[in-house]
């Protein structure tokens, strides 16, 4: 039994069961040649319809679960080396969280070379100056910061901005390996730079300035980088504040949080529990995708609170 389906593996020398099972049910002619079989046999299990030609010289056990891993595996296998997995393909293979399948299994090979027998197959190439490959679980992949660069032309803005958080968070890779991928001309290039504007160090001041825009247009006008103190000297600084009303906007950039996490809740906990204030906090993207609308909210708490205030 193999993953609930019936697979017969008679006939076969225990290297090649072995090559089968690590293969996800895939293996070549060849593979099958130099563990003992004759071309004899393959012809024989070919006929029987035990083995089934699915892509140039791979041959499948007949009953194996057609899954990615087997599509994965015949498609190396059916191009040869060099090639890796590219793109969603990889992401998914490797691990990456919020990777949608893709409708054929993607792959990258080096430009010079002309693979045959790849229908069915999402094919790319890139100039050989540019080949990069990563190894995962018997296969080749493309390293996760260039696999995240090219499922960038794929993925819309929200799906992105998940497996670059995602990524990121677990440490698959780094800002600045995603950003050593951007290039002129380089598929996903665009999309992935938007993203990473969203989540750089530092970069929420720009977005701090814009909200802060908005709410003036909405007639209201907040402090930027508003000073707190404490009776016993401890300060704090509020993205946007207004201190008659003990209100502010907290903007979060993703890899501020990350790095300043512990020191932001002690932060918090000062400002709302010790100092009474009220604290909105809004990550970047929630600002990017609308500032006009949160600038909306903003100003229809700060007309409650002011309208308390006078009563």
């Amino acid at each position: 039994m193999w993953g609930g389906a019936s697979v017969n593996l008679c006939g076969m020398s225990p290297q090649l069961r072995a090559v089968v099972r690590r293969q996800a049910g895939c293996f070549t002619r060849q593979q099958a040649l130099r563990c003992g079989s004759t071309a004899a046999d393959v012809a024989r299990h070919l006929l029987d319809g035990e083995w089934l030609a699915v892509m140039g010289d791979v041959l499948i056990v007949a009953g194996a679960p057609v899954s990615e891993a087997m599509k994965a595996w015949t498609g190396v296998l059916a191009i040869g080396q060099p090639v890796a997995l590219a793109s969603l393909s990889a992401g998914r293979w490797t691990g990456l969280e919020q990777v949608p399948e893709p409708p054929r299994p993607q792959f990258v090979v080096p430009n010079d070379r002309r693979p045959r027998d790849t229908a069915g197959l999402d094919l790319h190439r890139v100039v050989p100056a540019r080949w990069q490959v990563d190894w995962r679980r018997g296969l080749p992949v493309t390293p996760p910061a260039l696999t995240i660069r090219d499922m960038a032309a794929e993925l819309g803005a929200e799906p992105l901005r998940d497996v670059v958080q995602h990524a990121l968070r677990r440490r698959r890779t780094s800002f600045e390996a995603l950003t050593a991928t951007l290039g002129r001309g380089r598929p996903g290039s665009t999309n992935l730079r938007a993203v990473l504007d969203e989540v750089a160090p530092g970069f929420q001041v720009k977005w701090e300035r814009l909200l802060h825009r908005a709410c003036l247009r909405e007639g209201v006008r907040m402090q930027p980088q508003t000073l707190v103190e404490a009776p016993d000297g401890r300060r704090a600084y509020v993205d946007l504040g207004i201190e008659q009303l003990r209100f502010g906007v907290e903007i979060d950039g993703f890899l501020n949080h990350m790095a300043r996490f512990a020191a932001d809740r002690r932060r918090a906990r000062l400002l709302a529990l010790e100092l009474g204030w009220t604290i909105a906090p809004y990550a970047v993207e929630e600002i990017a995708a609308g500032v006009e609308r949160v600038a909306a909210e903003i100003a229809r708490h700060v007309r409650r609170l002011r309208a308390g205030l006078a009563a």
